[in-house]
C-alpha cells in the first residue's frame, strides 16, 4: 500500500519511519505497543498517527493545520456563516452571562466561532476552557482566563489555576 498527499508518494515502510521519527521529534512514541499517536506539532497543528494492529489497512498519518487567520463575528456575517440577527443574540446572550453550547463535526467551524465570539465576553470576566477545546487560544480581552482540566466522566473537582 503506498500512500498520496499531493505529489508525495511513500511506501508503508517510509510511512512507518516517518510516522516514528515526528513521534520521537514530539517527545512520544508509536510502535506495536502502543499504536496510537494522538499529539501535537509545535505550530499547533495536531498529529494523529496509527499503525497496526489497530490500524487495519497498514500505517495513517493525519496532520490537521489550522487557519492562521483569525476571523471577527464581522467576517462570519459577510461569508454567510452568522447573521446579523444572530450576532446581536450571540451577543446579548454573553453579555447577560447565558450558558452557550457550540458543537459540530470536525472542521465545522466551532473554535472559529468561539474565538469570534469572544471579542464580546467583557475584559473583567473570567473565561472557562475545556481541556477538549486545546486549539482555542483566546486573543480577547484582558482579564484571567481559567484552564480546568478534568476528564468528563470523572466526578471529583476540577484541578484550575488562573493565568
Amino acid at each position: 500500500m503506498r500512500a498520496h498527499a499531493r505529489g508525495v508518494s511513500l511506501g508503508e515502510r517510509s510511512l512507518l519511519v516517518a510516522v516514528k521519527n515526528i513521534a520521537r521529534r514530539l517527545g512520544d512514541d508509536i510502535s506495536e505497543a502502543k499504536p496510537i499517536l494522538d499529539s501535537r506539532l509545535p505550530d499547533g497543528s495536531r498529529v494523529a498517527a496509527v499503525i497496526p494492529p489497530c490500524s487495519l489497512r497498514g500505517v495513517t498519518l493525519t496532520i490537521r493545520k489550522f487557519n492562521v487567520r483569525h476571523f471577527e463575528v464581522a467576517d462570519l456575517i459577510t461569508t454567510g456563516t452568522l447573521t446579523h440577527a444572530l450576532a446581536n443574540r450571540f451577543e446579548d446572550y454573553i453579555l447577560q452571562r447565558r450558558n452557550l453550547l457550540i458543537c459540530g463535526g470536525t472542521g465545522t467551524g466551532k473554535t472559529t466561532l468561539l474565538n469570534a465570539l469572544g471579542k464580546f465576553i467583557p475584559p473583567d470576566e473570567r473565561i472557562p476552557l475545556s481541556p477538549f477545546v486545546t486549539s482555542s487560544k483566546p486573543r480577547y480581552g484582558t482579564g484571567p482566563i481559567v484552564f480546568c482540566w478534568e476528564k468528563l466522566e470523572e466526578a471529583r473537582p476540577s484541578t484550575c489555576f488562573n493565568s
